[in-house]
């Protein structure tokens, strides 16, 4: 009988359905990756910004190799000094080879001397980029070095607790821990909110006098506006300018001069008490709204504008009554 293939269709008829997955390679026990080791252990440590379940994270700190570094430094220097005075001894045999006569001395030409391919040419080019290596590699050095030397150096905490981890895991071999012996050459990288240490009984002296870093929430305000919570009520969300004390005392005087001088000019019109108390309604309506309109003033709250207004009504009541 040959053989005949069947399908996948047909291949599972007869099975049931429960015992039957398209799909089982999605369901596939994926190999366990053993816990990392090492270097490894320890990167992943540093680079930790939360509580794991081996304790706090450790800050990051590395060396500055400041001594290394200068002497990195007076090395590419003293090069530098050195290919200089060899360019102006280039310099001055050109000088000659241009003097046509005692006292002159013919321009000098770039272009020309690259035409010509002279030796003097050759190696004042080989000179030239021999300085312009090496001044890249001393400015680069300069600005690396003054960077390392903004960071913040490492507390005797941050140390005892990089040394604290090294010692329970030994991730990483003895010798190669060392760096941590070189206490003052020692920098580190705050990297969380971990870093601020609350136990007053830890002390967090820094080795070089500099304070570690502290991590703190200030919520400021745009430059300019008055923040929700301290002077929207008072303000009125008004912008502050210079100039606007000046400008609300004049608005303020002329407001008290309006609101009394019209009332009582009318009273010489109006007979009535009744009359003159509506006259001085409306002339303090007419006065609040024109100062709710102007940017000059600040509304007062609302304890302040009743007591404002029964000092504008008692005030208004007695005038009423008296001017004949």
């Amino acid at each position: 009988m040959p053989f005949q293939q069947h399908s996948p269709a047909q291949s599972i008829v007869g099975y049931p359905s429960s015992f039957i997955h398209l799909n089982d390679h999605r369901h596939a026990i994926e190999p366990i990756s053993p816990p990392p080791t090492g270097y490894s252990l320890l990167a992943s440590k540093l680079a930790a910004r939360f509580p794991d379940g081996q304790g706090l994270p450790i800050q990051p700190l590395y060396r500055r190799f400041g001594k290394l570094t200068h002497r990195m430094l007076l090395h590419l220097q003293d090069e530098i000094c050195q290919l200089e005075d060899q360019l102006h001894g280039v310099d001055d045999a050109g000088a000659h080879n241009r003097q046509m006569y005692p006292g002159h001395i013919s321009p000098e030409s770039r272009r020309a001397e690259e035409s010509a391919n002279g030796e003097l040419y050759q190696h004042k080019t080989h000179l030239l980029g021999q300085i312009g290596f090496k001044l890249e590699l001393y400015n680069n050095l300069l600005k690396s070095f003054h960077t390392t030397q903004d960071m913040p150096s490492a507390s005797v905490d941050d140390v005892h607790d990089y040394r604290t981890f090294l010692n329970d895991e030994t991730p990483i071999d003895e010798l190669e821990t060392r760096f941590l012996d070189h206490v003052d050459d020692l920098l580190c990288f705050p990297v969380g909110d971990y870093g601020v240490r609350n136990d007053e009984d830890v002390s967090a002296t820094p080795v070089q006098g500099k304070s570690p870093p502290q991590f703190y929430t200030i919520n400021r305000a745009p430059p300019g506006k008055m923040s929700s919570g301290q002077g929207s009520s008072s303000s009125g969300g008004r912008v502050d300018e210079p100039g606007s004390s000046a400008n609300e005392l004049v608005a303020a005087l002329g407001a008290v001069s309006v609101s009394i001088l019209v009332p009582v000019l009318a009273f010489l019109i109006v007979p009535g008490f009744i009359g003159r108390l509506v006259v001085s309604l409306l002339v303090g309506v007419g006065v609040v709204m024109a100062l709710v309109n102007s940017q000059y003033t600040a509304l007062p709250q609302a304890r302040q504008a009743m007591m404002l207004v029964a000092c504008y009504g008692t005030v208004m009541a007695i005038l009423a009554g008296v001017v004949a």
